[in-house]
């Protein structure tokens, strides 16, 4: 599987955008099947699928799906993610 690509973030056009925190923050949008590995690994405050289905693979192992059209958000205990997969 290839790697997902990172996007402008534009309000509207259904892409996965992620707010996530290592050693900065960070915002980032990303569209295309695939895959993005985090290193290090990140803390995950919020993420909106857009027209997506989405995993989290957690550093734990988990896998964490996520529907399109969700918008999440983690206030005290976010997932702390290695890798996200565009399906």
């Amino acid at each position: 599987m290839g790697n997902i690509s990172e996007v402008t973030c534009v309000d509207g056009k259904g892409y996965l955008k992620i707010w996530y925190h290592n050693s900065a923050s960070h915002v980032r949008c990303y569209a295309n099947a695939g895959s993005h590995y985090f290193a290090p690994p990140a803390w995950v405050d919020r993420i909106q699928t857009g027209n997506n289905d989405v995993w989290l693979w957690d550093s734990n192992g988990d896998i964490v799906p996520f529907s399109r059209w969700t918008d999440t958000v983690f206030p005290n205990r976010p997932p702390h993610c290695s890798w996200i997969q565009i399906l």
